[in-house]
């Protein structure tokens, strides 16, 4: 059994299927610039991380090719790609129950905060978090173990009480340097021996399943 008063969740691929807009956007860039575009198979490995570090490693450019394509990328998502996303079934109901039961919740998300907010605004569900932890930086640069330390700072909370839900090693990673148990989810963008290689706690396929994980 498991004793938590705070829970954490990733946002793109755990919260949100937010790869439509991502998709999209990143689409957008490539073709901007000449790059031949990827399938959506190679596209799914931008949910998650920063998106310079994502277009490096994909196109093989430099890092101010990157920034110069992230910030073409934004053009389009500032205005359209943001709001391209639907909230998975069952998560804002497992938030609500774990709320309504005394736990703390709270975002933390390589997004940008300046983008994240505007999300949770009209997806109606801002006020279901204590706390948003993103990027204050345009580029995404805070690391997850950051962002999660900064969360868990803000909410007072305890490290041995705190958990993050996420559904990539970035997570998960993020989650063990930060010294907090982590959950990943199989219902986003990563696998579940991605997650279990990069060490994670537990693994759930459905938000019922990461409900019952939490509240047991």
């Amino acid at each position: 059994m498991i004793d938590l008063n705070t829970v954490l969740f990733d946002f793109d691929g755990t919260t949100a299927d937010t790869g439509r807009g991502i998709f999209n956007c990143v689409r957008y860039a490539a073709g901007a610039f000449g790059w031949d575009v990827p399938g959506d198979d190679v596209l799914r490995t931008f949910v998650g991380p920063p998106l310079h570090t994502s277009f490096k490693r994909v196109f093989g450019i430099t890092e101010e090719e990157a920034l110069a394509a992230v910030e073409k990328y934004r053009e389009l998502y500032s205005t359209q790609g943001l709001l391209q996303f639907d909230l998975y079934d069952g998560i804002t109901d497992v938030i609500k129950e774990l709320r309504a039961n005394g736990f703390r919740t709270a975002v933390a998300t390589a997004k940008p905060d300046r983008f994240i907010h505007r999300i949770l605004s009209h997806a109606g569900i801002d006020s279901l978090f204590d706390y948003v932890s993103a990027p204050l930086d345009k580029n995404g640069d805070t690391s997850k173990a950051q962002l999660i330390c900064r969360a868990v700072e803000a909410l007072n909370a305890e490290k041995s009480k705190t958990i993050m839900v996420g559904d990539r090693l970035y997570d998960i990673a993020g989650a063990k340097a930060a010294g907090v148990a982590s959950a990943g989810v199989l219902w986003g963008y990563g696998t579940k021996e991605e997650l279990e290689n990069a060490g994670a706690d537990y693994t759930v396929s459905s938000p019922d399943e990461l409900r019952r994980l939490l509240m047991q």
